[in-house]
């Protein structure tokens, strides 16, 4: 587990062109969203024809999470696609999508977090 940031405010809201109700938007929209699609890839029998599925999901979410300043779900998600990418990631992707739901729990309860959502 790496320990960077979990939460980069001002990098949020630089994506979100300086539009705090955007930035709100798509924090809500990652939380209500990425808990079903980390649900759908546990189920997926991880072997290599699934690797390339898993490997576009895993992109999109990292994507959607440097996209809302979630920095520490982000680089999470970069090494689990390295992985995935050397092959190795697929035999391990219980642990790292176990890996992904504690960090997403970790932002979802980070103050400023609970503070812009609730």
């Amino acid at each position: 587990i790496l320990c960077g940031e979990i939460f980069n405010e001002s990098d949020a809201l630089n994506k979100a062109a300086g539009n705090r109700t955007v930035m709100v938007e798509r924090i809500r929209g990652f939380l209500c969203d990425t808990p079903a699609t980390i649900a759908m890839l546990k189920q997926k029998e991880m072997t290599e024809e699934h690797g390339q599925l898993l490997e576009q999901h895993i992109h999109g979410l990292k994507e959607k999470a440097m996209a809302i300043g979630a920095t520490s779900i982000a680089d999470e998600l970069f090494s689990f696609l390295m992985q995935i990418r050397k092959k190795e990631g697929i035999r391990d992707a219980q642990a790292c999508l176990d890996t992904l739901v504690y960090e997403l729990e970790r932002f979802s309860k980070e103050p400023r977090i609970t503070q812009l959502t609730h």
